[in-house]
């Protein structure tokens, strides 16, 4: 399955219940995962990264080992449905 991963400069300040999200926020060298999505006030969208991952878990996995991240960081996990085939 594939999935974007949006992360942001900064930490959002609030979340809204999404079935479809996933969040993951950097703090001390620990990854607290939420479920939901993120939603950015004045926060400035950093990247967007398209991986492909077995599950849900292997995207959190994945992502939170990137050694590029901050705390404060925040990054958004979304499955992209792929299974609509092309004709």
């Amino acid at each position: 399955m594939k999935y974007v991963c949006l992360g942001y400069h900064d930490q959002p300040r609030r979340a809204l219940a999404s079935a479809a999200a996933t969040t993951l926020r950097f703090d001390n060298g620990k990854v607290f995962v939420t479920a939901g999505a993120a939603v950015p006030g004045n926060d400035r969208l950093g990247n967007v990264t398209l991986i492909e991952a077995a599950d849900l878990n292997h995207a959190i996995s994945l992502m939170s080992h990137r050694s590029d991240l901050s705390d404060g960081a925040c990054i958004e996990i979304r499955p992209i449905d792929d299974t609509e085939k092309q004709k």
